[in-house]
């Protein structure tokens, strides 16, 4: 019983942080496609196409002049040439993005995908975003001044058409004001982009300043360490030496005293043996004058 409500337990803990654990996975498999990515950059340039050929199509049915024809026929033209070059520049820089760098593009032009805003960025952009290492929040700062320019800009488009189909000059007005907005908040999110890297600047020379300080605090402690342990054997050697020395000077002393004790002693017992022969001697003398 006690088995199968750990392995419950377990199951339930599994399941409930799975979200968690697989987020990234997921989000990086949905937004890895360079594939996608390059279809998205492009959207705008098949766009203008698209409605280049419509104009036409439409002039041309309603039996418009031969001079608005050929205008419309070199818009077109135009438009083909511009699909045609910025396809060519993009394939091959997408190619050149890191995974990181396209996930963050993927990702953050996924809500004007899904709002079907058209948003114009463009093979000078990415490449921008190649010549500068851009990380995710450059080229979220990149990609949000776009989409808002793009927003205003349609919105601009709608006051425009709102005021040819009233008369009224007003809205011409909002007309102008939303075009200010959109460069406005477009040069707000790209001045980001150059705070962003100079945070980064100063964030990677603090952490080399830290590095530097802390490589020159371990080698000064290992210089410490090491004239603190060169002081330590030079005491303990001239411990040792002094010890030898005294050693030395006192089994020299006893020695020395040993030779002087010997010397007074056979010094002495010359002494007393002469005293001894002189007693006898004048003993002697004595008898033979009796």
């Amino acid at each position: 019983m006690k088995k199968i409500i750990l392995a419950s337990a377990i199951s339930l803990c599994l399941n409930a942080h799975s979200p968690l654990l697989f987020a990234e996975e997921i989000d990086s498999s949905q937004f890895s496609s360079k594939e996608s990515l390059t279809e998205t950059l492009l959207a705008d340039d098949k766009l203008a196409l698209t409605q280049a050929q419509a104009e036409l199509d439409k002039a041309v049915a309603s039996g418009a002049s031969q001079e608005e024809i050929d205008a419309l026929k070199l818009k077109v033209t135009t438009a083909e040439t511009n699909l045609t070059s910025e396809q060519t520049a993009i394939t091959e820089q997408v190619t050149q993005l890191s995974d990181d760098q396209v996930i963050a593009l993927n990702r953050s032009l996924n809500n004007a995908v899904s709002s079907q805003l058209n948003v114009n960025i463009d093979a000078a952009q990415i490449q921008s975003i190649l010549d500068g290492n851009y990380d995710n929040k450059q080229i979220n700062a990149l990609t949000k001044a776009l989409e808002e320019e793009a927003k205003f800009t349609a919105l601009s488009g709608k006051f425009e058409q709102k005021s040819e189909e009233t008369g009224n000059e007003k809205f011409l007005e909002h007309s102008e004001r939303m075009l200010d907005k959109a460069d406005s908040q477009k040069e707000k999110f790209l001045g980001k982009i150059e705070k962003f890297d100079k945070k980064d600047l100063v964030s990677n020379a603090a952490h080399e300043e830290a590095k530097h300080m802390s490589a020159q605090v371990a080698k000064d402690s290992v210089t410490a360490s090491m004239k603190e342990e060169a002081k330590n054997m030079a005491k303990e050697t001239a411990k040792s030496v002094a010890k030898l020395s005294a050693k030395e000077d006192a089994k020299s002393s006893a020695k020395d005293i040993a030779k002087q004790t010997a010397k007074q002693l056979v010094k002495e017992e010359g002494r007393q043996a002469a005293q001894s022969e002189q007693k006898e001697l004048n003993k002697n003398n004595g008898k033979s004058k009796d």
